[in-house]
């Protein structure tokens, strides 16, 4: 069965790139603010947008009542426990407070249906813009080459660009990778140039191994993150059998605050969880400060 991450790469491949082209035209600016700054404008922009649609295709003076509804209800209930009524007469209590909530659960999945491409095409923007930190000029970062185990001895080469200094030998012997056993690897360490003001297009390293070539996204603008990994068959050439499985960057894991996890058994990246927790703190407050229901 397909992770959520898998899914998403397969989204990415059928036309997800251009969401993301699109939208860095409309929340670009977002990545100028700090990364956590940012989070928290993308969270009430989807908090925002949920509540604009509620107030356009709601009745908010039948919600309000609703609410109010909802809460004599459990008055009266409460009261009749204490007056010792039967079960039946509770039980009506009970029924009439799920229609009322019925009703608010239809208000609520019509609101669904008018935000779910908004807040998709965010989604997908959000998960190749957020996942990962943009990289520090100076830092060293690793270059890994991840080739089957048939390739252990055999020469990996990472082609030499003026936007990096290679802290290693360009030249790499594959050797067993000991993280995953019955697979080699071949290592690199360098530094990346400050490229901010000079240069905001992608760049990529280059690996060849084995007559084929990987070409590795770079993003040296300090606003857009790298990926972590270019997997086998993303922008690979060559012919014949494939010794170039993927390419990995040793860039850092965006968690908010520094520290918010993720949860790895649901498939959702620690931004992901730091987001659905802002957008869930923030909705009950905009829901007051906007007097939406």
């Amino acid at each position: 069965m397909m992770s959520i991450a898998e899914h998403f790469e397969q989204w990415l491949a059928r036309g997800g790139d251009a969401l993301v082209s699109s939208g860095d035209t409309v929340f670009g600016w977002l990545l100028a603010l700090p990364r956590d700054a940012a989070l928290i404008a993308l969270a009430l922009a989807t908090v925002l947008t949920s509540l604009a649609a509620r107030r356009w295709c709601a009745n908010q003076d039948r919600l309000r009542r609703s609410v109010a509804d909802l809460r004599v209800l459990k008055r009266l209930k409460r009261e009749a426990k204490r007056a010792g009524r039967t079960r039946g007469e509770l039980l009506r209590f009970d029924q009439t407070a799920a229609r009322v909530r019925w009703g608010q659960l239809i208000v609520d999945l019509r609101v669904l249906g008018i935000v779910l491409i908004p807040l998709l095409w965010l989604a997908t923007w959000a998960a190749v813009r957020f996942d990962y930190e943009p990289i520090v000029p100076g830092k060293v970062y690793t270059v890994t080459a991840r080739l089957p185990s048939s390739s252990v001895g055999r020469i990996a080469h990472l082609v030499p660009e003026p936007w990096f200094t290679p802290e290693s030998s360009l030249i790499a012997r594959a050797v067993p990778d000991p993280d995953q056993p019955g697979w080699a690897r071949a290592v690199w360490q360098l530094r990346f140039a400050d490229q901010s003001a000079a240069n905001t297009a992608t760049l990529a390293m280059t690996l060849r191994h084995g007559g084929e070539t990987v070409a590795h996204p770079v993003y040296l603008d300090g606003r857009r993150p790298s990926p972590a990994v270019v997997p086998a068959g993303a922008s690979r050439s060559g012919a014949g059998a494939s010794r170039l499985m993927e390419s990995r960057l040793s860039v850092s894991e965006y968690r908010f605050l520094g520290w918010v996890p993720g949860w790895p058994a649901a498939g959702l990246a620690p931004w992901v969880v730091a987001y659905l927790l802002l957008s869930l703190l923030l909705l009950p407050i905009a829901k007051r400060v906007t007097g939406t229901y």
